[in-house]
């Protein structure tokens, strides 16, 4: 509720050196019980945090995220699985900040795969779509080209992107069958160490998209994905393709 007095910072640098101060509360495997991340903790990812089936995790505006280091089995990452939903619904002044420990403890740190980065699983998948690559345990479901996996809007992913083993990389942001009933707007993603974001079929649109200094393709989609992009600007001065497009349409 409002106390009065709105201390919260307007530009994401700020956010970002404000939440060293805040007390802290990790997030770690299953997530069993629908929650809130609230913007006057620094919440944690300490390996795998997993969004199960039927939860929903919502996300206040102004609300700062830290991947621990470690990679392998220690790679710190958020899974949103099918029939789940995250609801982070930042704003222009107030975005939502997915970044490393390593960056709020030091923000000079700006190397990229400081952590792993953001996965959504949804039910809007096709025949071309298999397992999500990085963790076979999780599949995208085929039954809702409408599915929706809540709202990802006014949402920063930095210095994220982790190499688990060949073949097994992190993104941004990857995007597993997710349907057209989810919102993705005004998303910014830097300093992937892969693609800043994957698409593996789905039907979700995505709009205002910013994406720069990610080392391999920026804008990648695979396997039938069947979307709209509006407004999908890449600043490209590392890495590989800055469009990619791959799999049967």
């Amino acid at each position: 509720g409002d106390t009065g007095t709105d201390t919260t910072p307007t530009s994401f640098d700020t956010i970002i050196a404000g939440a060293k101060f805040l007390p802290q509360q990790t997030l770690s495997g299953d997530i069993s019980t629908s929650m809130t991340l609230t913007n006057d903790t620094l919440w944690v990812l300490d390996g795998l945090a997993v969004v199960k089936p039927g939860v929903t995790l919502t996300v206040e505006p102004g609300t700062v995220i830290a991947g621990l280091a470690g990679t392998g089995d220690a790679t710190s990452y958020m899974i949103v699985d099918k029939d789940a939903e995250i609801n982070a619904d930042g704003t222009a002044d107030k975005p939502i900040i997915f970044t490393s420990m390593q960056r709020v403890e030091d923000p000079t740190n700006l190397d990229v795969g400081q952590w792993g980065g953001l996965t959504i699983i949804g039910n809007a998948a096709n025949p071309q779509v298999g397992p999500y690559e990085v963790n076979s345990a999780f599949v995208a479901g085929d039954t809702d080209l409408a599915d929706n996996s809540g709202i990802l809007k006014y949402v920063e992913i930095l210095h994220s992107g982790i190499t688990m083993e060949q073949d097994k990389e992190i993104n941004g942001l990857s995007l597993v069958g997710v349907g057209s009933g989810t919102t993705i707007d005004h998303i910014t993603i830097n300093k992937s160490d892969d693609d800043c974001v994957e698409a593996w079929g789905g039907t979700v649109d995505m709009s205002n998209i910013m994406l720069s200094e990610c080392s391999d393709d920026h804008f990648d989609i695979d396997d039938g994905y069947a979307g709209t992009v509006t407004n999908l600007t890449i600043n490209q001065t590392t890495g590989n393709a800055a469009i990619e497009m791959s799999g049967d349409t």
